[in-house]
């Protein structure tokens, strides 16, 4: 600041107030016109002079175009520039600097002369030095008077120059559209032959014109207005817009807060609009969870195309080459773990492979899923819809379980000598029944390896959601992204249990004891699909995340 400066609070709002409703009506006049000059593309009209004219109406509305963006852009930097205002005060470099240089030599004295009183208050009598005491006192307390003072004067000063400086660059993109614009107009023909329509249009301003696009968005300044010093969306000048008039508010504006209101955080949605922003229904995801029911090929074949399909977005493409990596792998393991542990029995040598290639997909054959979730000696015909949901609980969860391989030997021992059978018999069934344990021991340390890797997704999921919500003025502390993240994997995986279990019984008891195992898969996929959208849609989250808010809620995480 220097003493020329001068602010008048009241006027500038004032007029920037004025500037935006000058502005908004010169806009909603040029629309009117523009659009007359766009609906020249319906007429039917053949030959030169009608290619001439339709030309001339493009540049027309190219140019009324520049004019709209650049009063759009002013109507921002007005608005940007009055959210800096406070109503009623005056910053007026003759009276502020002056005022502070004087507090500031006038707490100076007085501390000189408090300095004097403490030096005379020593080695005299109880009187004098009582005397000076006081006086010290004053001059103590009139410095700390002025020095206040001279603050206050300083945070004018301040004041100013943070103004200053935060709108130094506002109103200079909308002048290169308007130059652009006024070297558009001269270039525009003038001159009309009746019988041919000769144009004569020099429309080399149109490339430089039309770049001139990428150097400012409106919608670019409108969010920056709308954040806090910290980056994240003010929720308060948000709400400030949503209530504002339509009367009062650019196309732009409107738009923009209509993007920015999908970017923010579901529980910033809800404390905006009071509702969560109904998204687009995932259709893709329907499509892969189904494609992904078929089996660990299907779920690979997802995570390729998912890499594929997320183009340059390379936090997209690394999350999906992980995935990738995470399923491959875990496919390798437990196809090579079952051949492995098959090979050594004598009656599957050469059956090996083809145990092995179980792995790979769903069986597809009848009756596949109820003799999935059986075990040696159940009951395969005629059994109720409760008992198939509680045999594929029962199975799904074993499949976690480490199956002793001593005690499986030992049980297959005692079967074979219960049924009398020769110890070459017996021998081979221990054997079958220690390979079978070794295999489903293997395969369950790679469903928990797998829980460890859908838990570090979750979490990288999570993260970005404690990002988003900090982004939306919502605090999201490590300690929840934790427990959001064990109870995220915890509820999904039970769910696809539970809706396994629930659909299962449900096609089974429709179909009978022929349902194939795909048929259960896919529509379990399905179900898990359809309730994740279903919540999403009234919630903005999934099952998971709904489960996870409730218990850190109720344990007070925030």
């Amino acid at each position: 600041m220097v003493e020329s400066d001068f602010l008048d609070m009241n006027q500038l709002n004032i007029q920037c107030d004025e500037s935006i409703s000058k502005l908004s009506d010169s806009n909603v006049k040029l629309n009117g016109i523009r659009d007359v000059y766009k609906s020249a593309n319906k007429l039917v009209c053949k030959g030169n002079a009608g290619d001439n004219f339709f030309k001339f109406c493009e540049a027309i509305v190219i140019l009324i175009g520049a004019i709209i963006t650049a009063n759009d852009s002013d109507i921002v930097d007005n608005k940007t520039l009055k959210s800096f205002l406070t109503e009623g005060l005056v910053l007026d470099g003759r009276v502020i600097l002056p005022s502070k240089r004087r507090a500031a030599e006038n707490e100076r004295r007085e501390r000189e002369a408090a300095d004097e009183c403490e030096s005379r208050s020593h080695g005299v009598s109880p009187e004098e030095k009582h005397y000076w005491r006081h006086e010290y006192r004053c001059h103590k307390q009139a410095a700390d008077s002025y020095r206040r003072e001279k603050e206050f004067w300083e945070s004018r000063e301040r004041k100013f120059d943070e103004i200053n400086n935060a709108t130094t660059n506002l109103f200079l993109d909308s002048e290169s559209y308007r130059n652009a614009a006024d070297k558009g107009m001269d270039s525009l023909p003038t001159d009309f032959v009746e019988k041919t329509g000769p144009f004569v249009l020099k429309d080399s301003w149109k490339a430089g014109f039309e770049n001139l696009y990428n150097d400012v968005s409106i919608a670019d300044k409108c969010k920056e207005r709308w954040k806090d010093e910290n980056g994240a969306y003010n929720l308060e000048a948000l709400k400030e817009v949503l209530n504002t008039q339509a009367t009062e508010i650019s196309a732009t504006e409107a738009e923009t807060f209509a993007a920015v209101l999908e970017e923010l955080h579901p529980d910033a949605q809800k404390q905006l609009v009071g509702k969560v922003v109904k998204g687009k229904i995932d259709g893709k995801g329907l499509v892969q969870s189904i494609i992904g029911s078929v089996g660990p090929i299907g779920k690979t074949f997802n995570d390729i195309v998912n890499m594929v399909i997320s183009g340059d977005d390379m936090k997209a493409r690394t999350k999906a080459g992980y995935k990738f990596m995470k399923d491959f792998e875990t496919t390798a393991a437990n196809w090579t773990g079952t051949a492995v542990f098959t090979s050594g029995l004598e009656k599957n040598k050469d059956n090996i492979f083809a145990d092995a290639n179980k792995t790979l997909y769903t069986k597809f054959e009848k009756g596949s899923f109820i003799k999935s979730i059986s075990q040696e000696g159940d009951d395969l015909v005629n059994v109720s819809g409760a008992e198939i949901a509680r045999r594929s609980l029962k199975s799904d969860l074993d499949s976690y379980l480490f199956k002793s391989v001593g005690q499986a030997r030992q049980k297959a021992v005692i079967s074979a000598i219960q049924n009398d059978l020769s110890d070459d018999a017996m021998e081979m069934l221990a054997d079958e029944a220690e390979a079978a344990a070794r295999v489903k021991n293997f395969k369950a340390g790679v469903k928990w390896l797998g829980v460890v890797a859908d838990i570090a997704f979750s979490a990288v999921d999570n993260v970005a959601e404690q990002k988003l919500a900090r982004q939306s003025g919502i605090e999201m502390s490590n300690e929840r992204v934790a427990a959001e993240t064990v109870i995220e994997t915890a509820t999904d995986t039970f769910l696809t249990f539970a809706t396994t279990a629930f659909t299962g019984a449900v096609v089974a008891t429709v179909i009978g004891s022929a349902a194939p195992a795909i048929a259960v898969t896919a529509l379990s996929a399905a179900a898990v699909w359809g309730l994740n959208e279903g919540f999403k849609y009234f919630t903005g989250k999934d099952v998971g995340e709904n489960v996870a808010d409730l218990l850190c809620d109720s344990a007070a995480l925030r």
